[in-house]
Formats: C-alpha cells, structure tokens, sequence
C-alpha cells in the first residue's frame, strides 16, 4: 500500500532584515523612484547608518475651506433683456474707464492676504526611513513644519496629516499610540515616527501571498511594499504604477 504523501507548505519568507539586506533594498527603492519621488539617501558624520529622506509639501487636512466668492447683482437677475442688457454693457465700459486707486489697493491688500493664508494651510514634512537594528525593519520618521519653520505637535500631526478614517485606530494601538516621539537614530534631535511592531506581520502576510519567495526578488520591492502601506497613515503616497512595476 502506497504511503500518501502529505502536502508541501510553502514557507512565508521573512520580513526581518539584515543591515546589509537593507542596503540592498534601498537601493533597489531609490532606482525605482528616481524618475517620480526625489528620495535620497544621506550618513552623518562617519557612521555607517544613514536614512533615505524626502520632503514634501502637504496641506492640511484641518485647513478651513475658503468661503464660495459672493454672487454679483447680474448673476442673481433671473433674466436680462436685451435693452438692459445694451445698458449694462455701457455702464461697464463706462466705469472701467474710470481709475479706481484705491479700489486696486484693497485688490492688492485681499491678494496678499489670501496669499498668506493659503501659505499657512500648507506643511513641510520631512519623512526619513531609517533602519532598526532592534526591530531588524525600517522605520518612518517624520516631522511636519509651518512655514514660519516652527514643528507642529502630535496633536497637530494627527489633525493635519493623519487620515480622519485612520486616526482613531492609529491613536489606540498600543499602549501609547502607533505614532510616538523620540530622538532621531541618526540625527539625534527629536522625531515622530510610526512604531515598528507590527510591520514584520504586516510583510510576512503580504509575503505570503506573493508568487515569488526568492530573497532577491522581496528585497527589491520590499522598501516600496512597505512604504505604501505605512505611509499612508500619514499622508505619503507612493504612485501606484511605480508600486505596481515592482510588485513581485
């Protein structure tokens, strides 16, 4: 009687890296992004660990919209016949003849204003991926700016750049939160930055739906696969062609 023979399971490749895995994927990241995403990577002073970073300008998610503009008296006329409208035509031709100073200072002055309140919906967000020799898997690292260069809290990174879908989630994992403050490993200056705990489960389940097991072929995408899931917590995207051309 023949012995059957029981199923092969594949193995789940595993998302833990080495030091020098990482170089190699980051390498293959920055290749694959070159043309769209200006990422580099950069050492301070001698050390052998560096970071890839990119900075990007956001606009807030809690940003108050403008106001809709102020319907002049000719939009709200139901109708206008054509003697009105002959009327109309030269009291416009008329009154743009006349020069208003102080009409285009106010123009000017309400230009200026807006222009200083659109700057400062905007933020810029510095976002570093650094290796953790602990956790042995990339870590984001972030800090967001106003333009008058000040850093905004973690309150504010939540109201601002978190997802609203996303926050409640992201501010009950844990014991603290999935976003936490802490010094640079590089820099040594503070940054916030997405816990790592559930990123090699994150990968191994993505891994373990993918056609290739090869080593290789995971590092090459591993930094992209990784990134577009955790970046969206905090509003970096990565295009999805480029994701897509390197999915394995």
């Amino acid at each position: 009687m023949a012995l059957e023979s029981e199923p092969q399971t594949q193995l789940v490749p595993s998302a833990r890296l080495s030091f020098d895995d990482f170089q190699i994927a980051i390498t293959s990241f920055l290749k694959q992004t070159a043309r769209r995403m200006p990422w580099t990577y950069s050492r301070a002073g001698q050390t052998p660990q560096g970071y890839l970073s990119l900075t990007e300008l956001k606009h807030s998610q809690n940003a108050p919209l403008q106001p809709p503009p102020q319907a002049t008296l000719v939009d709200k006329l139901d109708s206008v016949s054509k003697e009105d409208q002959l009327l109309l035509d030269d009291l416009v031709e008329h009154f743009e003849e006349i020069p208003d100073n102080e009409e285009a200072d106010h123009e000017a002055e309400a230009r200026e204003d807006m222009s200083q309140k659109v700057s400062q919906d905007f933020l810029s967000v510095c976002y570093h991926v650094v290796f953790s020799p602990s956790y042995q898997v990339p870590v984001l690292y972030f800090n967001a700016y106003r333009p008058d260069g000040t850093a905004i809290s973690l309150e504010e990174i939540y109201e601002s750049l978190v997802p609203e879908d996303w926050r409640s989630s992201i501010r009950n994992a844990g014991l603290n939160g999935g976003i936490s403050q802490q010094d640079h490993p590089v820099l040594s200056i503070p940054y916030f930055y997405m816990h790592p705990c559930e990123t090699v489960s994150l990968l191994e389940t993505i891994f373990k739906n993918t056609t290739s097991t090869r080593q290789s072929s995971l590092l090459d995408s591993y930094i992209l696969t990784w990134l577009s899931f955790t970046g969206q917590a905090i509003g970096l995207t990565i295009p999805s062609d480029i994701v897509a051309s390197a999915s394995v």
